[in-house]
């Protein structure tokens, strides 16, 4: 496949060749709010729910929406595959606050 867009279809498709070799238990584990099907991955962000398939990636909408933009389905897959949890404390938290907002 000849890559046309690098500044999104090279980063999805690196994600997607990780998302491959992860393990179900590990990001269930980590991540509180994802739940496995057994086949899938469900998970619900800004209020649209999503299903991941696993290992070949493949995603669906649940709201009956479009299919979002490459760069939110990277997004997803990052989640997946790099996000913690971070418990409430009760405060607002700015971006750079979080453990991943130095970059």
């Amino acid at each position: 496949m000849q890559v046309e867009n690098h500044k999104e279809e090279v980063p999805f498709s690196y994600y997607t060749n990780l998302y491959r070799h992860v393990t179900p238990a590990e990001i269930v584990q980590r991540l509180s709010f994802v739940t496995w099907d057994g086949a899938a991955f469900h998970l619900t962000l800004l209020d649209r729910a999503f299903v991941l398939s696993w290992p070949e990636y493949a995603i669906a909408v649940l709201d009956g929406g479009a299919v979002p933009s490459l760069p939110v389905q990277t997004f997803l897959l990052r989640l997946l595959l790099e996000g913690t949890d971070v418990p409430p404390d009760g405060t607002w938290k700015t971006f750079r606050e979080m453990p991943w907002g130095e970059l």
